[in-house]
């Protein structure tokens, strides 16, 4: 029999919920529209300010990444990670020289970049270093030694559109303008949270979703919504972060059990996006846990003509799978993943 509860797919966003105004953005930071845009107006600062041509990325990453430096007419270079996506610092030190920046993902929250950081100063102290906290939220709440710092927070929590970054230096641009994108998400949530009054087609929302998800592209000199700031302001941080640890567990345990070693292991002091694995019948059991209403993504498919320079994203990109650990979850659902795993590895 399949379970109806669906697990999986955009955050429902509680647009009736009044949110007070309580410091809706912490000192030091500059909020951006997305991740996309965060990296976009930091190279562009770098390229006009800083004399930065070039940067270096990881092998691994998702394609609107490596984008952004396209975007701004610079040159685009990958290093290698070995199999816990750490870097090798040693092709790092060949490639690397003053016009470049380095890039350091920090890979479904679980990475200690910290120490990364500080073993690329080890290469050159003035190397410029982006750390790139997409899917580590939490840790824009930590500091780091890294020159910028940038998050975004839609497929972590229930917020429309929004980004922070930090930097060394406050030389960034505040923009005042409000995206357009983030009102599709808004208004899609909307319906999704009224779908069981069977008023439409669950497609009616989807495409909302979907029309938002294209528009980010669409400018990237704006602001988040006032709306999301409120939110994150508002949110249960440490209580979501109790549960995403719990559900994670959860999952290392049942993985154990099945002989399955997660991509990157968990530390104490780490809060996980999702737990990544990698199997050989990837695509078999994602098909199964399609056919239970759990949709599970995978990070991240890799462009044809990238696929020459991308060796650690394009094994990964066949056999990866990102395990949901978020709040919205409870144990029982997690051993209902672990059940499907199971059947079908």
């Amino acid at each position: 029999m399949v379970e109806n509860k669906v697990i999986g797919g955009e955050f429902e966003i509680d647009v009736q919920q009044h949110y007070q105004m309580r410091n809706a953005v912490p000192d030091g930071v500059v909020t951006y529209s997305s991740g996309r845009s965060a990296l976009y107006n930091i190279l562009a600062y770098l390229k006009e300010h800083c004399d930065i041509k070039c940067v270096l990325f990881p092998d691994y990453l998702c394609e609107s990444v490596y984008q952004m430096a396209e975007r701004n007419q610079m040159e685009v270079e990958f290093y290698a990670l070995d199999e816990q996506l750490n870097p090798i610092f040693k092709d790092i030190a060949k490639k690397y020289d003053a016009t470049k920046a380095v890039l350091l993902i920090n890979y479904f929250g679980l990475k200690d970049c910290n120490a990364m950081v500080e073993q690329l100063r080890g290469i050159h102290p003035e190397m410029m270093i982006l750390l790139d906290n997409v899917q580590a939220p939490y840790e824009m709440l930590s500091e780091t030694d890294a020159d910028y710092s940038f998050s975004s927070f839609r497929k972590a929590f229930p917020v429309a559109d929004g980004s922070w970054v930090i930097s060394k230096k406050k030389t960034l641009t505040q923009y005042n303008r409000v995206n357009e994108f983030a009102q599709y998400k808004i208004a899609a949530s909307y319906l999704k949270v009224i779908r069981d009054q069977h008023l439409f087609n669950d497609e009616v929302y989807l495409d909302l979703f979907h029309k938002g998800e294209v528009k980010i592209d669409d400018d990237y000199k704006t602001d988040m919504t006032q709306l999301s700031k409120d939110i994150l302001a508002n949110m249960e941080w440490n209580r979501w972060a109790i549960l995403r640890k719990r559900n994670a567990e959860t999952i290392l345990e049942g993985l154990k059990e099945l002989g399955i070693s997660p991509i990157i292991p968990l530390q104490e002091n780490r809060i996980p996006l999702f737990i990544p694995i990698r199997i050989e019948s990837r695509d078999k059991v994602r098909k199964a846990m399609f056919s239970n209403n759990i949709f599970l993504p995978v990070h991240w498919p890799v462009e044809e003509e990238f696929k020459d320079r991308l060796k650690r994203g394009l094994d990964l990109a066949e056999h990866e799978l990102s395990i949901i650990v978020d709040q919205r979850y409870t144990v029982g659902d997690m051993k209902r993943i672990l059940s499907i795993i199971e059947s079908n590895i």
